[in-house]
């Protein structure tokens, strides 16, 4: 009888993962990353076509979206768990469904871009509200596995939108893609309508608009949020540039394929690495995706063809790791009641490394070319690995995963 307590006190069953609540969660999510994808794929080329922008304009056109995404969740983060999660994200969803029909009534270039801005924002909003109501209903001993279940919402739009949007655009007119997002975007707003969160205990709070530094930046998402704006910023030559590096070689084809390859290898990593996460600890992983991505980046810089598939697949697990398993370290340092303004200010990070990049990468092209440029990107990819040694990683093996794990319950109920 000792023999088989001490066994149950040891070999503890799993908290649940899955409920009905957290799959609406992951839901909503992919109707509205699927918004972002599709739009996000066609909306320069349309700006071209319907109102003659140059290629700078098409450009600002398609980056409004996530200026205002920046915006609004560095403003607005602070507010969610106050406010309340549910009402935050269906004030912010119909918003959003709103700015996604608006397309369909643009006249001219000046309102596109005053949409896509309003439409960015309406989902930094949302987008922020929905993770930390997902996160929530994440146990903290699943914490990456949950956040890896979440994030596959987003890998799946990345290989599912475009494909629908370049199909529509092509066989129908541009219109049939607004259609479309505006769509799902309604979809969006109705399935969450059914979604119940659990709230902060900061819910219900006085909300004032007296900004202090703490109220725009949590303090312990800065660390990995810079490892990741340093690695994504790395990464974000590969969705800039690939197509011109790859037509560069004489093998156009593959860079459709690459992505193709990328968003299902994203998808089935992300049914384990969470797992491994929290059971032995954030170095296990990270490590890993630090020599994976910087080797991915090595491989398009001296690869032909073979080798931009090869560095699709490292670069689907180690950088859809990373963006995970980092969002999972940001939301279990996050004191109470402030997982939000921790989420927002990870993607902030995270948008300032996918929008910004490219500009510095494209002058670095210019001197070294793509191939360099790919090999000058693993480079950076080590000293974010350095950075992650000195911020996180010397604490963090298995016991250190198992000590926050003790930190975290007893500083969050919610």
């Amino acid at each position: 009888m000792t023999t088989r307590a001490g066994r149950s006190q040891v070999r503890s069953p799993k908290e649940p993962l899955w409920s009905r609540r957290f799959a609406l969660a992951c839901v909503i999510a992919f109707l509205v990353g699927l918004v972002f994808v599709s739009l996000t794929t066609t909306i320069a080329l349309y700006a071209i076509n319907r109102f003659r922008a140059s290629e700078g304009t098409a450009g600002f056109v398609a980056g409004c979206f996530v200026l205002g995404a920046m915006v609004s969740r560095v403003l607005f983060a602070r507010f969610i768990d106050r406010f309340g999660r549910r009402r935050s994200l269906l004030i912010a969803l119909a918003l959003f469904t709103v700015a996604a029909a608006s397309y369909l009534a643009v006249g001219d270039l000046t309102t596109l871009i005053l949409v896509r801005f309003v439409h960015g924002a309406a989902f930094g909003v949302a987008h922020n509200a929905l993770t930390t109501a997902a996160m929530s209903l994440v146990p903290d001993s699943r914490r990456a596995e949950g956040t890896g279940y979440y994030g596959m919402a987003a890998a799946l739009t990345t290989g599912l939108g475009p494909f629908i949007a370049v199909l529509l655009q092509s066989r129908f007119t541009p219109e049939a893609v607004f259609v479309f997002t505006s769509v799902c975007s309604a979809a969006a707003l109705i399935v969450a309508c059914f979604l119940r969160p659990s709230e902060s205990e900061v819910y219900g709070q006085r909300l004032t608009w007296r900004f202090r530094g703490s109220d725009l930046i949590e303090p312990t998402a800065v660390a990995m949020a810079s490892v990741v704006l340093v690695c994504a910023g790395a990464y974000s030559g590969v969705m800039a540039f690939l197509a011109a590096h790859a037509g560069e070689l004489g093998v156009p084809e593959y860079a459709a394929t690459f992505f193709l390859v990328f968003a299902a290898v994203v998808f089935l990593s992300r049914f384990f690495l969470g797992r491994i996460q929290d059971r032995f600890g954030d170095n296990v992983v990270m490590y890993p995706i630090f020599v994976g991505l910087a080797s991915g980046l090595l491989v398009l810089g001296l690869g032909g063809g073979s080798g931009i598939l090869v560095a699709a697949v490292l670069l689907g697990i180690e950088f859809g790791g990373l963006s995970t398993s980092a969002q999972a370290i940001v939301v279990a340092r996050a004191p109470r009641g402030r997982m939000a303004i921790a989420i927002a200010t990870y993607y902030t990070f995270l948008d300032t490394a996918i929008g910004f990049g490219p500009m510095l990468l494209g002058v670095l092209a210019a001197s070294v070319g793509y191939a360099g440029m790919y090999q000058i990107g693993a480079g950076v990819v080590v000293l974010g690995a350095i950075l992650y040694t000195l911020v996180h990683g010397r604490g963090s093996g298995r016991r250190g995963r198992q000590r926050q794990r003790l930190v975290t319950r007893s500083r969050r109920t919610s």
